[in-house]
């Protein structure tokens, strides 16, 4: 499927992406495509047909000399690895190329059709970490030019919250504190404190929810951790692990706010997952480390080579509609139009909630009116929701909105109080914000882009 959509996209006779794309917005312009991959392991594996994570090789779309974890064919050379090494400097010098990629999967084409070659083919296949698929994407030599397998990006969402190391290390914690008779209760409490939205929920067995409350988790336990766990004298190598990695993804979410990331916010990235990597092992061992650990190594120079952070958060939230509707769809006794009906059933579902929905910078139900104006504790800005109790950081002080209002001619104001900074605690992530008394309004645009200020 993948290759399909490929040659639909690069190698049809029609205007496509390989002479460049006409656009006309904000003037007309003719565009070329430099195509990326962005996908999680899984998808990775089963796009390019490589024996991914389950393989000998785990990372054969990039780290030529990176084994699977304990194989004996680390020792066969002092450059080799296994996947528990997670040292940048040890693989970064021997990142696969295209040519070799497409090399060894012509060899293994080769071999198909060679009669008595099947036990040959078997170990190369285990030797190079793929799979001979002579209609696969990385034997199609038409598209070669454009698609690029060393082009291949991890997912940071997936190499960390989804299923990833910060969910993986969350799991760890909260069964020692389970350990320790920490009443969870009382955990759930102090890190909701101050949240006013949806609550976190933590658990013996890690945090209940998806990626996001996976990503929302890590600062307030590494606050609990330090501020409550850590003067108690207990789990001082897991809590100096969790910190490490709350710093990895600090600085990974520092990046996302640049419009292009500089090199060296890149390196400081990279050198602090390294700091994790060793501080995981001193707390949980060699054998606890996944694949993830290895993979998320790779994301400082993917970020280096975008220039931005890109993660498949968005992706992932437009996955949810078609799963919820297909569940109605499980236990049909007739499959034969399926898709026909799961397809008629979002499209309805969409058309009400366009319907629904107000436009950007439109105030939600309910609103009292005052004089002229209308206000409200919710609004629907161009890139989503804002609530009344909401947090957000502007020009240095952090403001908390209070009330959202609107008429036809000022647009959309934002009613907030205005928080002064005073000073960090139990660590620099952490800072201590105090109420200065002033309320301040950020008047909006018609793409709800703060373009005003003014205090009041």
């Amino acid at each position: 499927m993948s290759k399909l959509v490929h040659q639909a996209l690069f190698t049809l006779q029609a205007p496509n992406f390989s002479v460049g794309v006409a656009i006309s917005h904000p003037r007309p312009d003719l565009i070329t495509v430099d195509l990326d991959d962005l996908q999680d392991a899984d998808a990775l594996k089963y796009k390019w047909d490589i024996k991914g994570h389950g393989g000998m090789k785990p990372c054969a779309l990039k780290c030529a000399n990176v084994f699977m974890k304990n194989h004996r064919a680390k020792d066969t050379h002092p450059d080799f690895v296994d996947i528990c090494d997670l040292d940048w400097n040890r693989v970064k010098n021997f990142q696969a190329t295209d040519l070799e990629l497409w090399s060894a999967q012509d060899e293994l084409v080769g071999l198909l059709d060679v009669r008595g070659a099947s036990e040959r083919l078997k170990k190369l296949e285990m030797a190079y970490g793929q799979n001979a698929n002579k209609h696969g994407l990385l034997s199609c030599k038409e598209l070669r030019p454009y698609v690029k397998p060393s082009r291949s990006s991890y997912d940071p969402m997936h190499c960390l919250f989804s299923n990833g190391i910060a969910d993986l290390e969350i799991t760890l914690l909260c069964g020692k504190l389970k350990e320790l008779r920490f009443d969870f209760q009382q955990i759930n409490s102090f890190v909701n404190t101050a949240n006013s939205g949806k609550k976190l929920q933590l658990t013996s067995d890690g945090v209940k929810g998806m990626a996001t409350e996976c990503l929302r988790a890590v600062p307030l336990l590494r606050y609990f951790l330090v501020k409550c766990v850590q003067p108690h004298g207990v789990l001082a190598d897991e809590i100096a692990s969790f910190c490490a990695l709350a710093d990895v993804v600090l600085q990974l979410q520092r990046c996302k706010l640049y419009n292009k990331v500089p090199d060296d916010e890149a390196d400081k990235l990279q050198s602090l997952i390294a700091t994790h990597a060793d501080a995981f092992k001193k707390a949980w061992g060699k054998d606890l480390i996944v694949p993830k650990h290895h993979y998320t190594m790779h994301l400082p120079q993917q970020i280096k080579r975008h220039g931005i952070v890109m993660d498949c958060f968005a992706c992932e939230r437009k996955n949810k509609l078609p799963k919820e509707v297909v569940e109605h769809y499980r236990f049909a006794a007739c499959t034969a139009h399926v898709e026909l009906h799961v397809v008629a059933h979002m499209n309805l579902l969409q058309l009400e909630d366009m319907d629904r929905l107000p436009s950007a910078g439109q105030v939600y139900e309910p609103s009292e009116r005052v004089g002229e104006f209308v206000v409200a504790k919710k609004a629907r800005l161009h890139f989503g929701a804002v609530e009344a109790g909401q947090a957000f950081l502007a020009n240095g002080c952090c403001c908390i909105l209070q009330a959202c209002v609107t008429n036809d001619a000022a647009g959309l104001i934002l009613i907030a109080k205005k928080y002064a900074f005073v000073a960090s605690d139990a660590h620099p992530a952490v800072r201590v914000w105090r109420d200065s008394g002033e309320v301040v309004s950020f008047a909006t645009d018609d793409s709800s882009t703060c373009k005003s200020t003014c205090v009041c």
